[in-house]
């Protein structure tokens, strides 16, 4: 017996659609151009440059905002770290000189630093109740009625009367 059906033929595989090429769509012969009938090449140049200047512009502001924005949040992370540092060694009562050993990317790491900076100390801290020799201390205020704080001159209202009558 003899096979009466030819072999198929290789079947090809299908193009992508990018590939295929598509009919040009030709607009009717009597309509309008798709830009209108007062089409100037011209000002259509004019506003494509003007509008690339435009473009470059708004670019050039969006990158200097970006590198101020970038300046202020690194401004402010330093400011926040010195704010951390500061209240540290206020809370553990550490010397300026301990400074440079506080650090850290939280205030809690900050904190922590202190603490332990603050546990190594050999001698007890200044408390600022033992007359002004904290270092983290105000001078108290010798407040008198009737006195300027110098303790040089007393106040003497009657010498100030005699003096004033004088002139």
């Amino acid at each position: 017996m003899t096979n009466e059906h030819p072999a198929p033929a290789p079947v090809a595989a299908p193009e992508s659609p990018a590939a295929v090429p598509t009919p040009a769509a030709e607009p009717p012969a009597d309509s309008a151009p798709p830009w209108g009938d007062d089409f100037d090449a011209a000002r259509a140049w004019t506003t494509i440059t003007n509008l690339r200047e435009v473009e470059k512009r708004v670019t050039t502001e969006r990158n200097d905002a970006q590198a101020a924005a970038q300046t202020a949040a690194e401004e402010r992370d330093a400011l926040r770290r010195e704010l951390w540092t500061e209240r540290a060694m206020r809370t553990h009562r550490l010397p300026a000189e301990s400074l440079r050993f506080l650090f850290g990317d939280t205030e809690e790491a900050v904190m922590e630093a202190a603490a332990a900076l603050a546990g190594m100390r050999t001698t007890p801290p200044a408390h600022d109740d033992d007359g002004g020799t904290s270092q983290h201390s105000r001078p108290a205020p010798a407040l008198v009625p009737g006195h300027g704080g110098s303790t040089l001159t007393r106040f003497d209202p009657a010498a100030i009367a005699r003096r004033a009558r004088v002139q």
